[in-house]
């Protein structure tokens, strides 16, 4: 089994490569090799029929060309042409290409948190399970054929070098297990890490700074981050750069601890959808959040009891998740 891993996905490369799928031998390819088929070709000229039918992809970061020149074709394509529609069925008729030679089994679609590249949605039917996560209700874009009916969603995960490796296996990690999950072994009610300039964050900050003890910070070493987050009962949560859905909300869950997302809460029930039901805490204002976070301050054991049920969710949904996983390699070992 090989695993193609895009290196633009380096946020993702723990919880992908050591929890989901923590077997078979990784090949990291860059995002000018991700779209070149004669890479490929030259890779396995010697071993061509061992890769086919027999490899993941895991494409992530510049695969929607909103960075600029980084993006190998926007450079080719957008500077000259201005077109969005042209880009994306330049890039899915790219992949398809790559996909009809390598027929991989499993394919993961990271990073698209604008919603813009759904035209990879197309690429399901050349891959026995299509992996994707940022659920969008409402994709735009190129639409080639309808959507296929392989197509699941995982979670975002957490960050890398934010969990210990602590399975069976060497560099292996089972996240479902690593959090304080004892509300009497936490040092802080509430916690926060990340930049708090803008004004939602800014303003939760200083609405919940009188509840203590407390810890907020910015630009943390990644272990010290889940050290924090596991001796915090609540960890406070808004939107990411666009959508409602970000690192922080799993990394709170793994540590043990309770998210408080303040946002829409009908545009949560939409983000959520492909999540089961995630039994954290949504608020659609500061005011809000403040007021069931003084009524968990002075009721600890309704707390625990959320913390408990939230780590329940959580070892439910990676279970399944990796389940889904195994079952289709599993499967595709199997002789006809």
């Amino acid at each position: 089994m090989y695993i193609f891993f895009n290196t633009d996905c380096d946020w993702e490369k723990d919880y992908i490569l050591k929890e989901i799928f923590p077997f078979g031998k990784v090949i990291f390819i860059t995002p000018s090799q991700m779209l070149d088929i004669n890479f490929y070709k030259h890779l396995f000229k010697n071993n061509e029929y061992g890769f086919r039918n027999n490899c993941v992809f895991v494409l992530g970061g510049l695969i929607h060309g909103n960075r600029g020149v980084k993006d190998p074709c926007s450079t080719f394509l957008v500077s000259r042409i201005n077109n969005k529609n042209y880009l994306h069925n330049f890039r899915y008729l790219k992949f398809k290409k790559i996909f009809d030679y390598l027929r991989p089994i499993i394919t993961f679609f990271l990073s698209d948190e604008y919603g813009k590249i759904s035209y990879l949605e197309n690429l399901g039917y050349r891959t026995k399970l299509l992996f994707r996560n940022y659920y969008h209700h409402n994709y735009y874009g190129l639409h080639i054929n309808p959507k296929p009916k392989n197509i699941n969603w995982h979670p975002l995960g957490y960050n890398s070098n934010y969990i210990e490796c602590n399975d069976w296996k060497k560099n292996c990690i089972d996240s479902t297990n690593q959090g304080i999950y004892n509300i009497n072994q936490k040092k802080y009610f509430w916690s926060f890490i990340g930049d708090f300039k803008n004004n939602t964050r800014k303003g939760l900050i200083d609405k919940f700074r009188d509840i203590k003890p407390h810890y907020y910070d910015n630009n943390i070493d990644r272990k010290k981050m889940f050290e924090i987050y596991s001796q915090s009962v609540v960890v406070l949560n808004t939107r990411g750069w666009i959508s409602l859905d970000c690192l922080r909300l799993y990394e709170t869950v793994v540590a043990g601890a309770i998210p408080v997302l303040v946002g829409n809460r009908k545009e949560a029930q939409f983000t959520f959808m492909k999540e089961e039901n995630p039994p954290w805490i949504f608020c659609d204002n500061i005011e809000q959040a403040f007021d069931i976070c003084i009524y968990l301050f002075n009721n600890l054991h309704i707390a625990q009891e959320r913390i408990n049920i939230i780590r329940k969710w959580w070892q439910k949904r990676i279970t399944r998740v990796r389940k889904q996983v195994l079952d289709c390699v599993y499967d595709n070992k199997m002789p006809y």
